[in-house]
């Protein structure tokens, strides 16, 4: 059965799509260290067993965010489309690699950050998930949202991991120390919401230049006014990449575990700089 064309991808998520075709910077990650009270997350081994676990917080977030259901059609050709998927069977999106100690997970995310979404398989999302058990603490595992960048940037990330762990702490199997789990259970879920996703945001908003813009744009290009302009310009970096850099693009991924009274210094470090936490 044909899978439902919902609508064209916009101009930058096609942009997103190609970066990902050519093996360069394709992906948005979000971590999470998650601790229980009362369950022993050792031995919960296989994707079936957190898939189960899983399904509900999961079954949640695709019925209010459509844009989770979606794969992409026709991705290298010249009309790409989003599809919305009949199902989603859970546990195929799960990956478990199990950590000896905290320290060892930026180099697990690192590697998942890395590796690409294959956009030619029209059978799964534009999202999975790697779950991270920490052999030396029982009580504890890393929970991270790998998203194709055409789905998801970081602020929309974040609003779907906080209503995730809203739904995660109504589950009464993470209270559980040995949670009930069946190995018959099905781990598919049902896309059953027909909810429309946003228009094309150059449907949106006129992203035509007007022909003052494009001649400011064209005599800040020229070598002489550029140079000027940067030796006026604030110092700092909004995340932009040297033009010559050779693909594959890799990320580099360090892990810094801040106090709330240290995040706070971060935050007001960043405001009195006019900049970025992401760029910091």
């Amino acid at each position: 059965m044909a899978l439902e064309v919902v609508r064209p991808l916009d101009l930058y998520a096609r942009y997103l799509a190609t970066y990902c075709s050519v093996d360069f910077f394709s992906n948005f990650l979000v971590a999470h260290k998650i601790q229980s009270t009362s369950a022993n997350f050792s031995s919960w081994k296989s994707p079936q067993e957190w898939a189960q676990l899983l399904l509900h917080p999961i079954s949640y977030l695709l019925d209010q965010h459509p844009s989770l259901a979606l794969t992409i059609g026709d991705h290298l050709g010249d009309n790409p489309v989003y599809l919305r998927l009949e199902s989603i069977d859970l546990q195929q999106l799960i990956r478990v690699i199990p950590i000896k100690t905290s320290e060892e997970i930026g180099r697990v995310i690192e590697q998942e950050h890395n590796t690409p979404f294959n956009l030619s398989d029209n059978t799964s999302p534009l999202w999975r998930l790697l779950i991270s058990p920490i052999e030396d603490d029982n009580s504890s595992f890393y929970l991270s949202f790998v998203f194709q960048h055409s789905t998801s940037d970081g602020r929309s990330a974040m609003a779907m991991t906080e209503q995730f762990f809203e739904q995660l702490i109504l589950e009464p199997k993470w209270t559980d120390k040995t949670p009930n789990l069946s190995p018959c259970a099905t781990t598919k879920i049902p896309i059953t919401s027909r909810k429309s996703i946003p228009a094309p945001i150059e449907g949106r908003v006129n992203c035509t230049p007007s022909k003052l813009k494009l001649l400011t744009t064209l005599a800040q290009s020229l070598p002489f006014v550029n140079s000027v302009m940067k030796i006026f310009e604030t110092k700092y970096w909004a995340g932009d990449f040297d033009c010559s850099a050779g693909a594959p693009f890799k990320v580099e991924l360090t892990l810094m575990q801040l106090t709330g009274q240290e995040t706070s210094k971060v935050i007001q470090a960043t405001k009195k700089r006019s900049t970025t936490v992401q760029s910091v």
